[in-house]
Order: structure tokens, then sequence, then C-alpha cells
């Protein structure tokens, strides 16, 4: 979503009005229109986001203060702010108070998926890179996924007048746009999970994924090889699957009386909030460290081979163009969009 958000960030709705996606940076600056969509184009994962928690946490008065002034300019308008890594970091908007200070009224828009699904995609993003087995990582992570509680929570932020809570759906485009009141756009999906093979590479070879946040290469790779779209490994088994269900279940019932009748009716019919034996086909495989498998392993790297042929072939491609920029009457303004396309 963010992705489509900083490709075109204005957003014009017959509805609503028009919409502005804009990055807050911790430097006091503020990112939006072509701008954002320009430095979008250089992002190693595809999206601009606003700063993340501990830019929340060490804004001073001052870059408020001018982050205030600049949002300003879109006062007869609505914006929209992201970040993936704030839905659980309600308590330092409650402590900063940052969305006052900014002189915001805000809609929050949550969006929850069953909670075993999100610790088997969860431990691929960042637990498997902790180095803590799985059970201890979902264990020390299951405050995360009490859906209600960050629901009740983002409801007493300071600055916050609404929030809304949705179902993730397959394509979460749509239904988001349509809040806005507006078609989404016709984008490919990126940050897709990688395969299970390149997954397996790099547990065996950790300096390719050093810790839980080095995840730029993800997307390198999800850009430039040709490997196909597999299943992520299923790795929760049973026993697991059941203690977060058990876990979540009180949490989960208060949650039907936050959705609204339509998302009300798609979560209480989704045994993937409520039934163990939901899960019990999946093809269940290790969560730590296995040996290759021969033929995973030649088939990515006879995609690797293609990938680094591929981008050795547009380098070139670059080089001449840039040349040829440089000796035209419009060197710079071409340089730049040369630039942009390569990606």
């Amino acid at each position: 979503m963010q992705s489509a958000l900083s490709s075109a960030p204005v957003i014009s709705s017959a509805e609503h009005g028009r919409f502005n996606y804009v990055a807050l940076r911790s430097n006091g600056i503020l990112l939006a229109g072509s701008e954002l969509s320009s430095q979008n184009s250089y992002s190693a994962a595809g999206y601009i986001p606003s700063f993340g928690a501990r830019g929340v946490q060490e804004l001073s008065s001052l870059k408020a203060s001018r982050l205030k002034s600049l949002l300003g300019r879109y006062r007869s308008e609505s914006i929209i702010l992201s970040n993936e890594g704030w839905g659980n970091r309600h308590d330092i908007f409650v402590d900063t108070r940052l969305l006052e200070r900014l002189g915001l009224d805000c809609h929050i828009v949550i969006y929850i998926r069953p909670q075993v699904g999100w610790y088997n995609s969860a431990w691929w993003q960042w637990g498997a890179w902790t180095g803590k087995p799985l059970e201890e990582w979902v264990s020390a992570n299951l405050d995360k996924t009490r859906w209600a509680k960050v629901v009740r929570a983002w409801e007493q932020v300071p600055g916050v007048n609404r929030v809304t809570v949705r179902v993730l759906p397959s394509d979460i485009l749509p239904d988001f746009y349509a809040l806005l009141g507006t078609d989404s756009p016709k984008l490919d999906k990126i940050n897709l999970s990688l395969p299970g093979s390149v997954l397996r590479i790099f547990q065996r070879h950790q300096g390719l994924r050093k810790n839980a946040h080095d995840s730029a290469i993800d997307f390198s790779i999800g850009r430039h090889l040709k490997i196909g779209r597999s299943p992520t490994p299923w790795v929760i088994p049973q026993g697991i699957v059941k203690s977060i269900i058990d876990s979540n279940l009180n949490g989960n019932q208060e949650l039907i009386h936050l959705l609204d009748p339509d998302q009300r009716l798609l979560f209480e019919r989704d045994a993937a909030w409520w039934d163990a034996d939901s899960y019990s086909d999946k093809m269940l495989e290790e969560a730590g460290m296995i040996a290759p498998v021969v033929g995973d392993s030649d088939r990515l790297a006879a995609a690797a081979l293609e990938g680094l042929a591929d981008l050795d072939h547009k380098y070139r491609a670059l080089v001449k163009e840039l040349e040829l920029a440089k000796r035209s009457q419009f060197g710079g303004s071409s340089i730049k969009k040369l630039l942009s396309r390569f990606r």
C-alpha cells in the first residue's frame, strides 16, 4: 500500500476531495507530491514511509513546529501518513502527543489478520533473524497481536478522533482506496514473501540477512530475480497454533464489537481466527536451519545468473545513455529521468 501511495501521492476523490500522501522526516522536512515520488524512484524498499518510532520520540519541538507549518499547506485537504512500525507503538504517541503538536485531527485505519498467520509471516520477516527459537520468539511477542487492545489504545491517543478496523483482504489496495472514495491504482505487488529456497539460504549464510531489520536484500531479490512465487514455509506446529488461538480468544471476541457489520461477518465466519484445526492441512517445516535441497539451489543459482546478466545489460545501457545525456543541452533533467528508470 505504501508503494502505491509513494508512487502517486496525490489522490482525488469525488466523494471526499483531495488526499495527499506525505512522509514526515526526522530532520523536520516534509516530503510530498513530485518530490516524494521522485525520491521513491531511488528507494530500496520501493516506498517512502514517515519516520519510525525513534523519530517520533526524538523529534524536537523546533522540528515539530516546522513540520506543523509545512502541514498547514494542506489545511483545506486531507493528508495520509503511514509507517508499518507505528501499529504497536501507540504509547509513544500518547507520551509525545505528537499528533496534537502537529495540529492533526486523525482518522486511524487499522488492518487486522488472524494471529497465527501473522506469526508465520513475521517469523520470516523478523523472528528467524533474531537468534531465538520459534516458541520463545512467539511467546515474547504475544502482546503484538492483541488487536482489540491495539484498537482501544489508539482510540485514546491525543489527536485521534476515529478508528476504523478492517479485516485484511487478499488485496489491500482496492479496500483502502474504497475508503477514500476512489479506485486503486494498478500496480505490480512488491514486498511479496520470498520463496523458501531463498529464506533457507539466508539462514545458512547469515551475512546475507544480518538481523531482523536488515531487509534491503529482500527487495533487491524480489526486483531482479525471476524465481517465481511459492508459499512461505509454514513453521507453526499445531501445539503453538492452539496456544496462539487460545491466548487471543478473549481479545478476538472483543474485536467483534469493534467491527462494522460487514467486517464482523467476515471475521466471525473465518475459522482461521477461532479453530486450530483450520491449520491442520499445512505442510509443516522446520523453523530453524535445514540442509540445502539440491533442486531448489540449482533453480535459484540459474535465476541469480540470469538476474546478474540482466542487470549488467541495464548497467551498460545506462552508462551509454548517461554519456549521451551529459552531452545534450538537457543533460540534468535527462540524467534524472534515466536514473528513475534504473530500478
